[in-house]
């Protein structure tokens, strides 16, 4: 399998305390239908619970983690798992064009409208003080939101497709 380089000039976003870079022609999209099939099959998608108010319940999507070393949120441990070799190439894409070294994968398989991720910050002491986060999207649109913890501003949205 082998991909055509994109623009690497990226469309960037003006957003309080974050720089968002967006890359939209990374893929193609034959090549991000592809890529979204592979992972649906090569990668051990699973359903992992949390405990909300006393109650636990699956989280709305299915998900793992690949990196050298072990990773926790919201008390969810996940044990560190080798790459794949698709998702290595994915991680040298992203760092062709972001110019970040990136250490790690986590994988979210949403498989309906239904499937989500609530608000988070991505701010594990383990991802250090400023991390930089590449996300990929694979499959159908979705609309990607940011805002500030603050809450002073409305929340901000590009559309991935």
């Amino acid at each position: 399998m082998k991909y055509k380089m994109p623009d690497p000039n990226p469309i960037q976003y003006p957003a309080p305390q974050a720089d968002i870079l967006c890359f939209p022609q990374a893929y193609s999209a034959d090549e991000s239908a592809e890529i979204f099939e592979l992972l649906k099959t090569d990668l051990d998608w699973q359903q992992a619970h949390i405990t909300l108010y006393g109650r636990t319940v699956p989280i709305p999507r299915l998900q793992q983690w690949y990196g050298d070393s072990a990773y926790t949120y919201s008390r969810l441990h996940m044990p560190a798992r080798p790459m794949t070799p698709l998702l290595s190439r994915l991680k040298h894409r992203a760092e062709h064009l972001t110019g970040f070294t990136y250490n790690s994968a986590l994988c979210n398989l949403y498989r309906h409208e239904r499937d989500s991720v609530a608000w988070h910050a991505d701010d594990e002491a383990e991802l250090g003080t400023n991390p930089a986060i590449a996300s990929l999207s694979f499959g159908g649109d979705r609309i990607f939101q940011f805002k500030p913890k603050s809450g002073e501003t409305l929340p901000f949205n590009i559309n991935l497709q």
